[in-house]
């Protein structure tokens, strides 16, 4: 498991891995969040970090490096969108969101869901999720006992997110309300007759 857990890690320093826009992002007040994958829809006032030249971002990087391109419990928050799906090593990923958000912190993911043709559609999607994926992080959660990472979280929100064009329709609101409530019996009885696009999580870091 470790051998998997830490391909593609690079052993630097700080100083010499961390570029002088971050310290000064970081130096500035305010909140600070981070938009990892931001592409060009960058949260605004946040640090965008992307791998694509033509994004928006102001860290251009390989999310599949490890370790990211910031220091220890930098951000308030970080927001993954549409990003996290396309990575290959996910437990890696998340020790590093970890790593770099202040403890009590926020992870704003959203990731797509298993029955979603879109999902299938992309073909650099690596990973689809249901609404328990995180829960092995969060000790409060069965999922927790096989101890794949010691990083661990709090879940504070899961939500599935329809397409905006299918959630406009009356007929659809409490198909969607009653999906988010009773999340286990939507996922095993009615996600392929009915099958969400995404789903939110909000994750609080815990040390």
């Amino acid at each position: 498991m470790l051998t998997i857990i830490r391909q593609n890690r690079i052993e630097t320093t700080e100083e010499d891995r961390i570029p002088e826009k971050v310290w000064e992002y970081l130096k500035g007040e305010g909140k600070k969040v981070l938009d990892i994958g931001c592409g060009k829809s960058k949260l605004a006032g946040a640090l965008g970090m992307d791998c694509n030249p033509r994004s928006d971002a102001d860290i251009i990087g390989d999310l599949e490096i490890y370790p990211y391109l910031f220091p220890d419990q930098a951000f308030d928050e970080v927001r993954a969108v549409s990003v996290i799906e396309h990575l290959d090593n996910i437990l890696m990923t998340m020790e590093e969101l970890h790593r770099i958000t202040k403890t009590k912190g926020i992870l704003k993911i959203t990731v797509p869901f298993f029955a979603s043709r879109y999902f299938h559609t992309d073909f650099t999607h690596k990973h689809s999720f249901g609404s328990r994926s995180f829960d092995y992080f969060d000790s409060s959660e069965q999922l927790s006992r096989y101890e794949y990472s010691s990083c661990k979280f709090r879940k504070l929100k899961v939500e599935y997110e329809p397409l905006p064009n299918i959630y406009r329709r009356d007929i659809e609101r409490p198909l969607v309300w009653l999906a988010n409530r009773k999340k286990d019996f939507y996922e095993n009885y009615l996600a392929y007759y009915f099958p969400m696009h995404d789903i939110y999580f909000e994750l609080e870091v815990l040390r």
